[in-house]
């Protein structure tokens, strides 16, 4: 009898915990596997463009290329040069925020609109007879345009960033 009472209360436990939860019992039941793998292209790529249009300037542009999305370019140089670098942006879509140069509209992979227009960077005050090797690095970098609900684009957003892995998968 003992033994009858032990197997009933087991078993009346055991329907009371599966009457709990029966949606938990289809949601560990069901499952899915794939294999292989996918690549996935959402990215920014862009080119710095330079010209040297003389022994004392850089011409430079930033080019997107055709399979990207739009995104929004700033760019930074940096001289070894003891003599200052002069900036001479080609309009007025060129702001100087702090040490970047960000071109104020975004570029998009569409032919024409996805290259800035050139900002040219010299030295100015160093004479002639000094002025041997003119060495500027240029960086560029680049941030996803976000729209609004009407399909603007915000303002660049320079704390997001993108990350492009190179790489063959497996």
């Amino acid at each position: 009898m003992k033994k009858t009472k032990t197997i009933g209360l087991t078993a009346l436990l055991a329907l009371t915990l599966i009457a709990s939860v029966p949606a938990a019992i289809a949601y560990f039941t069901t499952y899915a596997s794939a294999s292989g793998t996918v690549e996935i292209t959402l990215q920014a790529e862009t080119e710095i463009v330079e010209e040297l249009p003389d022994s004392r300037s850089k011409r430079v542009q930033v080019q997107l290329s055709m399979d990207s999305q739009p995104v929004y370019v700033r760019v930074r140089v940096f001289s070894g040069s003891q003599y200052a670098i002069d900036a001479r942006p080609g309009s007025n879509h060129w702001n100087q925020v702090g040490e970047y140069w960000e071109y104020a509209i975004p570029l998009y992979p569409e032919e024409g609109q996805n290259v800035t227009d050139p900002i040219v960077f010299g030295i100015e005050d160093a004479p002639a007879d000094v002025v041997q090797d003119f060495n500027v690095i240029v960086v560029s970098e680049s941030v996803p345009v976000e729209f609004d609900e009407e399909g603007q684009p915000l303002p660049a957003d320079w704390n997001k960033t993108i990350e492009i892995e190179r790489g063959e998968g497996r």
